[in-house]
């Protein structure tokens, strides 16, 4: 019987904890999984990218040699957006290597801009600032960051030919591209 009561207490705590954890931020009810039609676009964006898509190297225009996924990845960003990246990558390689990227030496982005980060997380959340109905600007933060609102990433969502695509990210570091800082 004592037995019993223990492992009762024990079941009853390991159920209570687990049904009130939340993670650091998640009481803020403004940060979701994706619900809007451009939470979900940008989620299938962040997802591709965060499990090794070259969705990236897709955005600065460096072939993949799979004409499917080029097809395919076309859809998800504005043609503005791509050229301000292109821009900013090619700019960082004129100041960092004099205009020639090696593969010896980091020339252009040292982190991925479309994750706004080196590293990625296993799970995003998401909070619409601003809608309308062909655009919105988008919040989305890794779960496990634990200073989220120094690592608010910002994207500027834009819905062509019903189709919402990224626009521009206001990452940290300064970087911003096609739109303006929102820091």
């Amino acid at each position: 019987m004592r037995l019993s009561f223990y492992c009762g207490l024990v079941l009853s705590s390991a159920i209570l904890s687990a049904v009130c954890w939340r993670p650091a931020f998640a009481g803020d009810s403004k940060f979701h999984p994706p619900q809007t039609e451009a939470e979900k676009a940008l989620h299938e964006i962040i997802d591709l990218e965060a499990k090794g898509s070259n969705l990236f190297a897709f955005a600065l225009g460096i072939p993949e040699g799979d004409p499917a996924k080029t097809k395919r990845y076309g859809q998800f960003f504005t043609k503005a957006f791509l050229t301000a990246l292109r821009k900013a990558e090619a700019d960082l390689i004129q100041s960092n290597c004099g205009g020639i990227d090696r593969e010896d030496e980091p020339c252009g982005f040292d982190f991925d801009p479309l994750l706004c980060a080196q590293d990625t997380w296993d799970v995003y959340v998401f909070r619409t600032i601003k809608a309308g109905e062909a655009s919105a600007t988008i919040i989305a933060i890794g779960l496990e960051v634990e200073n989220h609102e120094e690592a608010y990433h910002y994207y500027n969502m834009t819905k062509e030919q019903e189709i919402w695509k990224l626009d521009g990210i206001d990452c940290l570091k300064g970087f911003t591209f096609n739109m303006p800082s929102l820091r």
